[in-house]
């Protein structure tokens, strides 16, 4: 989603890193974001130089640390052995497969963004032939720095079947989940699915009873 502390961009890559750096069994992930095309770590000093204990030898001051990258802090050297994966958004798409074989992508409308979308349930859920979304999300486990994401409470997404969805509202369709959704599920009843299932984290299962008659009221 976008509503989070450290938003990657083309102009502003994020990458993850990741090696036992100082050779010690464990291994190690440094998540970095770039300022200026130099890639900085996200980590507090704290939170860098607790596992990385080889650091601390720099005796390094947190307004020193704050303005050095991976590379002056590990060295070019250590970190061609590192696995990297980078991100350039952090925004909720859908990929779409063309009749060639490739693939376009659509971003998901606004509302979606607000926190981490972790089940999503492709199904026709109007009848209408396209292919919708049930979506839930959240995530709490977090440093108290970066807060938690906590703001999705599920969402109907309705498809035109040219790649765009429309976001309905929790009011009109009487949909709503709590708690951290990590999946979304559909109960078969003889040849028609007849019931929604959420399942959150230490919380009791939502049952949705899908109301396939009235569209204006999907739940």
């Amino acid at each position: 989603g976008e509503n989070i502390p450290y938003k990657p961009s083309p102009e502003a890559v994020c990458k993850l890193y990741v090696h036992d750096f100082d050779a010690n069994g464990p291994i190690e992930q440094i998540p970095t974001l770039s300022v200026e095309g130099r890639d900085m770590p996200i980590l507090l000093k704290d939170e860098m130089t607790r596992p990385l204990v080889s650091l601390k030898k720099q005796n390094l001051e947190y307004h020193q640390y704050a303005r050095r990258s991976i590379d002056e802090l590990l060295g070019g050297e250590i970190l061609k052995h590192a696995i990297i994966r980078d991100s350039r958004t952090s925004s909720h798409y859908v990929a779409l497969q063309t009749e060639v074989g490739d693939f376009t992508i659509e971003r998901l409308p606004p509302s979606t963004q607000f926190s981490s979308m972790r089940s999503i349930l492709p199904i026709d859920i109007n009848a209408d032939g396209h292919i919708d979304l049930i979506t839930g999300g959240n995530e709490y486990d977090l440093k108290p720095q970066n807060g938690r994401y906590d703001t999705d409470h599920g969402h109907i997404l309705i498809g035109n079947g040219k790649g765009s969805f429309e976001a309905k509202d929790h009011m009109k369709t009487g949909f709503y989940l709590d708690g951290q959704v990590r999946y979304i599920l559909p109960i078969r009843n003889q040849d028609r699915y007849t019931h929604i299932l959420s399942a959150s984290n230490n919380m009791p299962i939502q049952v949705f009873r899908w109301n396939r008659h009235d569209v204006r009221t999907l739940f």
